[in-house]
């Protein structure tokens, strides 16, 4: 499961709706010591029926959530003068490369895919599993590479290698078939601009920009279960960490990642629809077996094959989720034991690859420990910022490198969630910061002490950034509740602020309530349906993922677009809670969920349930719904099985049934591992809860949706639970989708999961016509 602050559901971004009105407020419940005259007495209102609207919903899945058509891949030009970036159209998955100057807000296309091969787009399995764990569905050109100079850029198409002219717009084909005969996968190049690494037949080659010259293999003895260049898939799904090769700065050497996924269980993915085919055979580090063994070694652009392997306690620390290499700093590799409660800094000698620690840290719990925005050295080489929170807070110090002495630049109550930048010569750093877990913004704090400075927020939204080359000019990622959805070049000083152009389609407006609730003060998003009648009575249904390093509650309203959605077809009242165990509100109520992945949701999320309908008397307390995919699919099951006493109805999409069938790097984190935790992998699982019989009396709607072809939560963890859930005599509707992955890219499969969600909490609820 992706470890991002704003996953929505797995399928799609999580939440929508169709424009409408202000909200009337509910009126408010007469006091049950009042009488009315019998002669002023009404019939209570009657809600209006649901509308179930399949033209936007064709529209919501076609264009990925209102997504397609936004700029993908933005990437300053060194100079801060052009921005380029990736775009298709609103409706269309295939994207082409453009350029943005940033003066004058002119946009060029500099390349068409079709431009390069008209054919259609070919992928190799790895590519495909790379997309996957990267949450990738659109195609044509989906990455890019910029030189450092700003001339050229480099990009793949059906696995063959292009360098662009960025000023003419011409593409050229480099020949890599003498390297190999594999497809090109995550070409990079290297800091000086002249030669293009890229992973091919699993070992990294090198191909010269200008042509001349043969492409050669870099590494060597790379095989399918052993790849050189590639990230394993504990550091691509779990750890934020998709490269598995990076330049040194100076373009002479290229550290890079070897795993060993030959002791691994091999799960096999077979296509239902078609038996004569052979299934697939992939490696998958179930809980509790074996681990892919990692090991990264140095080799010199000049030496091809002679690797310098990096030497450090592999055995015990056995992730690897960031590797460094920063201008004028050494490199660096953050590495974490099984159980991620402890986690180490190294610091590599790159001639002899011993290393030397630099920082550690220890949680009883869990360290965060996931991604390269946790540390970044100065340019000077004289020291690096380090993000922990140790103290309970995100904070992040200044660590020398001379003696590893710590100095911290934030303060206690604030929460940093990333490190954007190092000015070394201005002595500032930028980060991500949020104050609430709702308004993320950009903030410049000094190096040797004084006041932060905002660089970039907004008062109903939230404000993400990257920065490139330029401490100058960076990219913003902004989103609001009043329907700001954009991305913008701006500059530290004010004075730039262009938009990059989006051509995605506009998304109806959503009204959304924003309400704390309960004695934790839970974030909350609620919507109703559009045509709400005050005085009525309506159902209640929870749009729910629930599980750690999630948000579903965010200041964006096109996340609600779902929502409304499903608000108007079934006739309810939707909401969106973030209960303890989600990010951005300090260590204590993160770790809450240590070893409880069922219960602390479950108990969270029925807290938010009794809360709002004790402060909402539209609100039915007797008709509660579910509805999630990936850990929303889970705990939807688990809510429906667990406590049928509060919700009548669910949907559960994609849903890992049993932890002990999930992968090592993210259930061990929670759970511990399966072997000395059996209560509480008993307590959190779906298939356990299933195998009790029924309560006397109605059974819940439980509607099970999952994709055959997914390579992250295994089509076998929703048979399980239907055939634990058939022999315990429990009512319930199984929908498979052949060929669907974990994210569900058909437009039509999406349409007809949540059609068919629809229709079940429709049943469910009471609330059909």
């Amino acid at each position: 499961m992706k470890r991002a602050r704003f996953a929505g559901l797995a399928l799609l971004p999580a939440v929508l709706a169709c424009e409408t009105p202000p909200m009337t407020p509910a009126s408010p419940a007469p006091s049950p010591m009042s009488v009315a005259p019998a002669a002023s007495v009404a019939a209570a209102p009657v809600p209006a029926p649901p509308v179930v609207d399949r033209d936007f919903l064709r529209l919501y899945t076609e264009s990925r959530g209102f997504s397609r058509g936004t700029p993908r891949s933005a990437t300053l030009t060194p100079d801060g003068s052009a921005v380029v970036f990736l775009r298709s159209g609103p409706r269309d998955t295939r994207q082409s490369l453009y350029e943005m100057d940033v003066a004058s807000g002119a946009v060029r296309l500099v390349v068409a895919p079709e431009s390069l091969d008209a054919a259609p787009e070919q992928l190799t399995a790895e590519e495909r599993a790379r997309r996957e764990r990267m949450r990738i569905t659109a195609n044509g050109l989906t990455a890019l590479a910029l030189s450092k100079d700003g001339k050229t850029l480099v990009v793949t198409l059906s696995g063959k290698l292009y360098a662009v002219d960025r000023a003419s717009g011409k593409a050229r084909a480099l020949d890599t078939a003498g390297g190999g005969k594999g497809a090109v996968i995550d070409p990079r190049l290297s800091p000086d601009g002249r030669l293009v690494a890229y992973v091919q037949d699993d070992d990294v080659h090198l191909v010269s920009v200008d042509g001349h010259g043969k492409p050669r293999a870099l590494t060597r003895g790379g095989m399918q279960d052993r790849p050189h260049g590639l990230a394993d898939f504990a550091a691509s799904e779990e750890l934020d960490r998709y490269r598995g090769f990076w330049w040194s700065p100076d373009s002479r050497s290229i550290l890079y990642e070897e795993w060993d996924g030959t002791a691994l269980e091999h799960f096999t993915i077979a296509d239902p629809g078609h038996p004569e085919k052979p299934a697939d055979r992939v490696p998958y580090p179930r809980a509790g077996t074996a681990n892919a063994v990692l090991r990264f070694g140095i080799v010199d652009v000049a030496t091809p094959g002679a690797a310098t392997w990096i030497e450090w306690d592999r055995a015990n620390l056995q992730y690897v989720p960031a590797v460094l290499w920063d201008e004028g700093a050494p490199p660096c590799l953050v590495a974490v034991d099984r159980l991620q409660k402890n986690e180490t800094l190294f610091v590599i000698d790159p001639k002899t690859g011993k290393t030397r620690e630099a920082m550690r840290e220890h949680d009883d719990a869990w360290v965060n420990a996931e991604g390269s925005g946790r540390a970044l050295w100065l340019r000077d080489g004289s020291a690096f910022l380090w993000w922990s929170d140790r103290d309970g807070d995100g904070r992040v110090a200044l660590v020398s490198a001379k003696d590893a002495s710590v100095k911290w630049i934030t303060p206690s109550g604030t929460q940093v969630t990333s490190i954007l930048d190092v000015d070394t010569a201005r002595r500032v750093a930028t980060l991500e910061t949020t104050r609430d877990a709702l308004h993320y913004e950009v903030t410049r704090v000094p190096l040797d002490g004084g006041e932060p400075t905002t660089l970039a927020r907004i008062d109903d939204g939230t404000v993400r950034a990257t920065f490139d080359e330029s401490h100058d000019v960076f990219l913003t990622y902004e989103t609001s509740l009043s329907g700001v959805h954009r991305v913008m070049v701006r500059s530290v000083d004010g004075k730039i602020a262009r938009e990059v152009p989006s051509v995605a389609a506009a998304a109806p407006v959503t009204h959304v309530e924003m309400e704390d609730v309960g004695p934790d003060h839970m974030h909350v998003a609620l919507v109703r349906p559009h045509g709400y009648v005050p005085g009525a009575r309506y159902p209640l249904i929870d749009s729910a993922y629930a599980g750690p390093h999630v948000q579903t509650v965010g200041l964006d309203d096109r996340r609600m677009l779902l929502a409304q959605w499903m608000a108007d077809a079934t006739g309810a009242i939707v909401f969106s809670v973030d209960a303890r165990g989600t990010p951005g509100r300090g260590r204590t109520w993160e770790r809450e969920l240590a070893g409880k992945l069922g219960d602390v949701p479950l108990d969270g999320h029925v807290l938010a349930v009794k809360a709002l309908v004790a402060a909402h008397p539209e609100i039915d307390g007797t008709r509660v719904g579910v509805y999630g995919a990936s850990f929303g699919g889970t705990f939807s099951a688990l809510a429906v099985l667990r406590r049928p006493d509060v919700f009548t109805a669910a949907v559960a999409i994609a849903p890992v049934t049993d932890w002990r069938n999930y992968d090592t790097a993210y259930t061990e984190r929670y759970m511990g591992l399966p072997s000395e935790q059996k209560a509480a992998y008993d307590a959190s699982s779906v298939v356990v809860a299933a195998a009790l019989p029924p309560a006397p009396g109605p059974q819940p709607t439980l509607l099970i949706a999952h994709g055959t072809a997914d390579d992250n939560v295994y089509f076998f963890n929703s048979l399980q639970l239907v055939d634990a859930l058939a022999k315990a005599g429990r009512s319930f509707r199984f929908l498979p989708f052949i060929g669907q992955t974990h994210q569900f890219a058909s437009p039509e499969a999406q349409a007809a999961v949540w059609s068919s969600a629809a229709e079940a909490l429709q049943k469910g609820l009471g609330t059909a016509k």
